[in-house]
C-alpha cells in the first residue's frame, strides 16, 4: 500500500524513504475496549497482543509515537506508544511533564476514544496494554489522507484553495462529526481540530470519486486533548497538569490562555470545536488561516482578541484566470457552461466572476460566524451542518439566479446571522421585546386567573397557576437550544399545543369551574399565545435578516440580464 495513501489515526505522515524495520512486540495486561464472552476473550487478546511493528515508519502523534503493525493473520493495526520523559528527543517540545501525569493523560485519551469507537466517523479501537511497561493503544489503521494532504489534490489554484462548493460539503461532514460527539454520555469536546486531525478515508472510494459524488467520508482522529462536554470537577489538565494543548492556528482564544474568567467551563463547550472547524474551513476556502500571525505572536490569546480574522477570498474572486479554476471544478463548470453559452459570456468575463462570487459569499458568511470570540455567538454544530448542507444543495441554483439578476435563495437555518449579528441590531431588539411581551402576557394572565379562580384556596390557586404556566414551560424545554431551527420550532409548537389541550381538558373535567370555565379556557389560549410568541419570533428573527440580505446580494442591473425560457435551461442553437 502506498505510504501516501495510508496514514495512522494520528494523521502523521510516513516516510516513503524509510526501509521496513519490523520487530515482534508482545503486549501484556491487555484489555479490550468492549465486553467479551468468556469463550471469545483468549482468542481476541491473542489476536491483538502479538504484533509485527514497522519501526521504520513511525512518526510522532500527540503524546506518543504511532507505528503501523500487523498480526499473524495479516490484519493491519496502528500501535501508539506513549513517549516517556526519558526520551529527550521526542519529549523536547512537550514541556516539563512528569511520568505519572503523562500516563494518566494517555489513559484518558484511550477512554475518550473508546467511547466513540463504535460511531461512524471515528477510528475503531482494539486494545490497551503495556509493552515493556510503556502504555500502548492498539487501534484502527485508517487508510486515507489528512485534510492537509487531500487539500493538495483538491485545490483549484496554486494558493491551495478548494472550490467553495467542495468546502461547503466538507464542512457539512465535519460539523456532522462534531455534532456526533454529543451522542456519547454527556458529550465530548475534541479541542484540537486541525487539518492534520481530520482524515478522508479512501479505502472504499478514491478521493476524486468522493469529490464527484459530493460526499466525503471523514474521520476525526487524535483525541489527546479531548474532554467531556460537561464536568462537575476540575478538568483533567487542571487536576493533573498533563499536557493537553490545541493547535494555535485553529484554536479559539479560550484554549490559548489560562488567565480567562470561567475558562474551565468554556473549554468544555462544543463551541471550541465550532471555532476550530470554522478556522480549518476558512483556510481551505481562502488559502490561509484566519489569523496568520497568531502562531508567531508573543500571546496568541491577545492576538486573536485584538485582531479581526482575515476574511477568506475564494478562488473565483481572486483567480487571475477564471477559466483555469473552472477547468478544475467539473460540477461548477457544468452549471456555468450552458448559461455562458446561452448568454455568450466568455469564461473570463467580469460578469461571470461576479455571479460566482455571490454564492461564494454565502459560504464565507456562514464560516465567519464560527469565529466569534464569544462562545454564545457561535452557532451550534447542528446549525452549521444544516447551513452548509443547504448552501451546497442550492449552490448551482444560486449561480443561475445570480446570472439572471434574481436574489439568491438563502439558507433557512439562521445560524450564520445569529453568530455575526450585533446584539443591538433591530432584529435582536425585536426578538428581545417579543420575549418580554410573551413572558409578561403569560405571567399576568396566570397570576390574574389563578387568583380569581382560586377563590382564596391556596391549593386551588397553585393548581390553576401550574395548568396555565406549564404549557409554555414545556414548549421551551422541548425546543431546547435549537432556537432558530425548523426542528426546534416544530418541537416547541407541538409541545405547546398538546400541553395546552391537556390543560384545557383538565379545567373542563376536573376543576369544576362552573360559569368561570369559559374564562379559564380563554386564559389557556392567551397563555399559549404568549408562550408561542417568543418561539415564533426567535425563528423569524433568525431567518428574515438572511432573506433581506440575500435580496440585496445580486448583480448590478447593468450586469444582470434575464434568463432565457425555463429559467436556467438553454435554448437550442443551430449551427450555421
Amino acid at each position: 500500500m502506498s505510504c501516501r495513501e495510508v496514514r495512522p489515526v494520528d494523521g502523521s505522515a510516513l516516510s516513503p524513504e524509510a526501509e521496513p524495520a519490523r520487530r515482534v512486540i508482545t503486549l501484556r495486561d491487555v484489555e479490550a475496549p468492549f465486553p467479551l464472552a468468556a469463550e471469545e476473550r483468549d482468542g481476541y487478546l491473542r489476536r491483538v497482543s502479538t504484533l509485527f511493528v514497522d519501526e521504520g515508519r513511525g512518526r510522532r502523534g500527540g503524546l506518543g509515537r504511532v507505528f503501523p503493525a500487523t498480526n499473524a493473520q495479516g490484519e493491519q493495526f496502528a500501535v501508539k506508544l506513549l513517549i516517556l520523559p526519558d526520551d529527550k528527543d521526542d519529549r523536547a517540545d512537550a514541556g516539563e511533564q512528569d511520568e505519572p501525569s503523562l500516563r494518566r493523560a494517555f489513559r484518558r485519551e484511550y477512554e475518550c476514544q473508546r467511547s466513540l469507537a463504535l460511531l461512524r466517523g471515528f477510528p475503531r479501537l482494539y486494545a490497551y496494554g503495556l509493552m515493556d511497561d510503556v502504555p500502548a493503544i492498539v487501534m484502527e489503521w485508517v487508510e486515507g489522507l489528512t485534510l492537509a494532504e487531500a487539500r493538495r489534490e483538491l485545490a483549484v489554484d496554486d494558493e491551495g484553495r478548494l472550490s467553495p462548493l467542495t468546502v461547503a460539503r466538507l464542512g457539512r461532514e465535519l460539523f456532522e462529526l462534531i455534532a456526533r460527539l454529543s451522542l456519547v454520555g454527556n458529550g465530548l469536546v475534541h479541542r484540537d481540530i486541525s487539518l492534520a486531525n481530520v482524515m478522508v478515508r479512501t479505502a472504499h472510494r478514491p478521493l476524486e470519486q468522493q469529490r464527484a459524488e459530493g460526499s466525503f467520508d471523514l474521520c476525526l482522529i487524535d483525541f489527546g486533548s479531548a474532554e467531556p462536554a460537561t464536568t462537575t470537577t476540575d478538568s483533567f489538565t487542571a487536576a493533573h497538569g498533563a499536557l493537553r494543548h490545541a493547535t494555535v492556528a485553529y484554536a479559539p482564544p479560550e484554549m490559548l490562555s489560562d488567565d480567562v474568567a470561567d475558562v474551565e467551563r468554556q473549554r468544555h463547550s462544543a463551541a471550541v470545536d465550532v471555532y476550530a472547524a470554522g478556522s480549518v474551513l476558512c483556510e481551505l476556502l481562502g488559502g490561509h488561516v484566519p489569523f496568520p500571525g497568531a502562531s508567531r505572536a508573543a500571546s496568541p490569546y491577545r492576538y486573536k482578541l485584538e485582531h479581526e480574522p482575515l476574511r477568506p477570498v475564494p478562488a473565483h474572486a481572486d483567480a487571475a484566470d477564471l477559466a483555469t479554476v473552472l477547468a478544475r471544478e467539473g460540477e461548477v463548470a457544468s452549471v456555468v457552461a450552458p448559461i455562458a453559452l446561452e448568454r455568450e459570456l466568455s469564461p473570463r468575463s467580469g460578469e461571470l466572476r461576479q455571479a460566482l462570487a455571490l454564492p461564494d459569499e454565502q459560504i464565507t458568511d456562514a464560516l465567519m460566524s464560527c469565529l466569534s470570540t464569544e462562545q454564545r455567538r457561535r452557532p451550534l454544530p447542528e446549525l452549521m451542518r444544516d447551513e452548509l448542507d443547504g448552501l451546497a444543495e442550492r449552490y448551482a441554483e444560486n449561480v443561475r439566479r445570480a446570472l439572471g439578476g434574481c436574489p439568491l435563495t438563502p439558507c433557512m437555518t439562521g445560524g450564520a446571522w445569529l453568530g455575526v449579528g450585533s446584539p443591538y441590531s433591530g432584529w435582536r431588539l425585536l426578538r428581545t421585546a417579543g420575549r418580554a411581551t410573551g413572558l409578561f402576557v403569560t405571567g399576568a394572565v396566570t397570576v390574574t386567573t389563578s387568583w380569581l379562580a382560586g377563590a382564596g384556596d391556596p391549593n386551588r390557586t397553585a393548581i390553576v397557576a401550574a395548568l396555565l404556566f406549564a404549557p409554555g414551560f414545556l414548549a421551551i424545554l422541548a425546543r431546547g437550544r435549537d432556537v432558530s431551527g425548523v426542528a426546534g420550532l416544530v418541537r416547541g409548537s407541538a409541545a405547546l399545543l398538546f400541553a395546552s389541550v391537556a390543560s384545557a381538558a383538565l379545567f373542563w373535567m376536573r376543576m369544576e369551574m362552573g360559569d368561570a370555565l369559559s374564562g379559564a379556557l380563554a386564559a389557556v389560549l392567551t397563555c399559549a399565545s404568549g408562550a408561542w410568541l417568543p418561539l415564533a419570533l426567535d425563528y423569524a428573527c433568525a431567518h428574515v435578516p438572511g432573506i433581506v440580505r440575500e435580496a440585496r446580494r445580486q448583480l448590478p442591473p447593468a450586469a444582470a440580464r434575464p434568463m432565457g425560457p425555463g429559467f436556467g435551461e438553454t435554448t437550442r442553437r443551430r449551427l450555421p
